[in-house]
């Protein structure tokens, strides 16, 4: 579920640079290879393609304007234009506050 929130966060920052584009493609999910972290979201590459942009620069400005640090330990890029975060749970009782928000808020 906290994959759900970050998601959510990363498409606003999507918006910030990009405020025209469809950022429902910017799906946060599990990265399948622990060592990269435990989440990550591929399609910035193809939002950058469409526009003809540099994938990298693409997800640097959006990880600049990305706020999840009260779930994540840090951001980075990883590859062209992967963004991959890795989860830090800080206590279950903020992790479930945020669940409960997330589900009141959709």
């Amino acid at each position: 579920m906290i994959h759900l929130l970050i998601q959510d966060r990363l498409q606003e920052a999507a918006r910030q640079v990009l405020p025209e584009a469809n950022v429902s493609s910017l799906l946060v999910r599990p990265c399948p290879d622990p060592k990269f972290g435990d989440y990550q979201c591929n399609a910035l590459i193809a939002v950058a393609k469409e526009r003809k942009m540099n994938p990298r620069q693409l997800a640097a400005d959006v990880l600049a304007k990305l706020e999840v640090s009260q779930w994540c330990e840090k951001t980075e890029l990883a590859g062209a234009g992967t963004y991959g975060a890795i989860h830090e749970v800080t206590s279950p009782d903020d992790n479930l506050q945020a669940v409960f928000q997330y589900l009141v808020k959709s």
